[in-house]
């Protein structure tokens, strides 16, 4: 169903559009946000984002009713796929829907950089870079906080304990960030990894 848009002539002003808002970009967002960080109650709660609000204070405002202390470490995904991070350029795709907080791609690939850094959490660590990578938010944090760099160290130098699961998980995140991440190029991968 398409929709006319009408010009009307307002008295003593300007003509307006009748189907369009006179400014797109001045509607504020209404959008609903869960979290599965949440314990007990796991209603949403409705979030309205003005034109001049960052992106940043729908976690402020959800953490403020929610009872969390630090905005700083959540991020809002959208629950539709691909359900990537939800970030400037993409929120004017916010309204009408239903979104997760979660935790920030910040927080997410530092912990995930910590645990491939440990032996004993490191196939933990693989396997949840193996779910993420493809994002391009999270792909771009990774690889700006030495995160691909590590993760070649670890295949290079056969640091994976079970080889064929590690590996597998290794690899698919490889191509995820470089396919994800505009500062992730196939130069930045070396031979050593390639062989393998």
């Amino acid at each position: 169903m398409t929709t006319r848009n009408i010009e009307v002539q307002v008295r003593h002003g300007e003509p307006i559009t009748i189907g369009q808002p006179r400014d797109a970009n001045s509607e504020i967002i209404k959008f609903g946000v869960l979290s599965p960080l949440r314990e007990g109650d796991k209603a949403g709660e409705l979030i309205e984002l003005h034109p001049s609000d960052q992106l940043s204070q729908a976690c402020v405002t959800a953490c403020q009713r929610w009872g969390f202390t630090d905005a700083s470490i959540f991020a809002l995904k959208f629950t539709e796929p691909p359900g990537h991070y939800v970030t400037e350029a993409t929120r004017k795709n916010l309204s009408g829907k239903l979104v997760m907080m979660v935790h920030s791609p910040d927080k997410v690939c530092k912990d995930i950089i910590l645990k491939l850094n440990d032996a004993s959490f490191m196939m933990a660590g693989l396997k949840e870079l193996s779910t993420k990578a493809s994002d391009p938010t999270l792909a771009e944090i990774f690889v700006s906080q030495e995160g691909l760099s590590v993760l070649m160290e670890i295949i290079e130098k056969d640091k994976v304990g079970d080889k064929e699961q590690g590996l597998q998980y290794a690899f698919q995140s490889v191509l995820d960030i470089i396919f994800s991440s505009v500062n992730a190029t196939w130069d930045k991968i070396q031979g050593p990894v390639l062989s393998k």
